[in-house]
């Protein structure tokens, strides 16, 4: 397991467990937005709708290639959540794009 400490405070915000067939990130809700996706989450993992958002606002390509993935499932998503949220961080381009380009 490895953790991640704020450099100012020494608290840690984000452990990342890897082994053989496992990986798993834990990040502790500090944002509205945090608080939200873990309160939609199911047994502890959020919604397809909520990685969304958290690969939009991180957009590097790995991101780009998760979101698509996502898309290609079939999944039904909750749009307007998305888009409520992308507009909240200031990323709705980003979130235009990924419908235009990655679906």
């Amino acid at each position: 397991m490895h953790s991640v400490s704020d450099p100012d405070t020494g608290e840690t915000y984000a452990s990342f467990v890897r082994g053989p067939g496992v990986a798993v990130d834990v990040l502790l809700a500090e944002t509205d937005y945090q608080r939200e996706a873990m309160a939609r989450a199911v047994d502890g993992v959020i919604t397809a709708e909520d990685v969304i958002v958290h690969k939009l606002l991180a957009w590097r390509t790995r991101d780009r290639d998760d979101i698509a993935s996502i898309f290609a499932t079939g999944t039904e998503l909750d749009e307007r959540y998305i888009a409520a949220w992308a507009d909240a961080w200031d990323v709705r381009d980003r979130w235009e794009q990924a419908k235009r380009e990655l679906r």
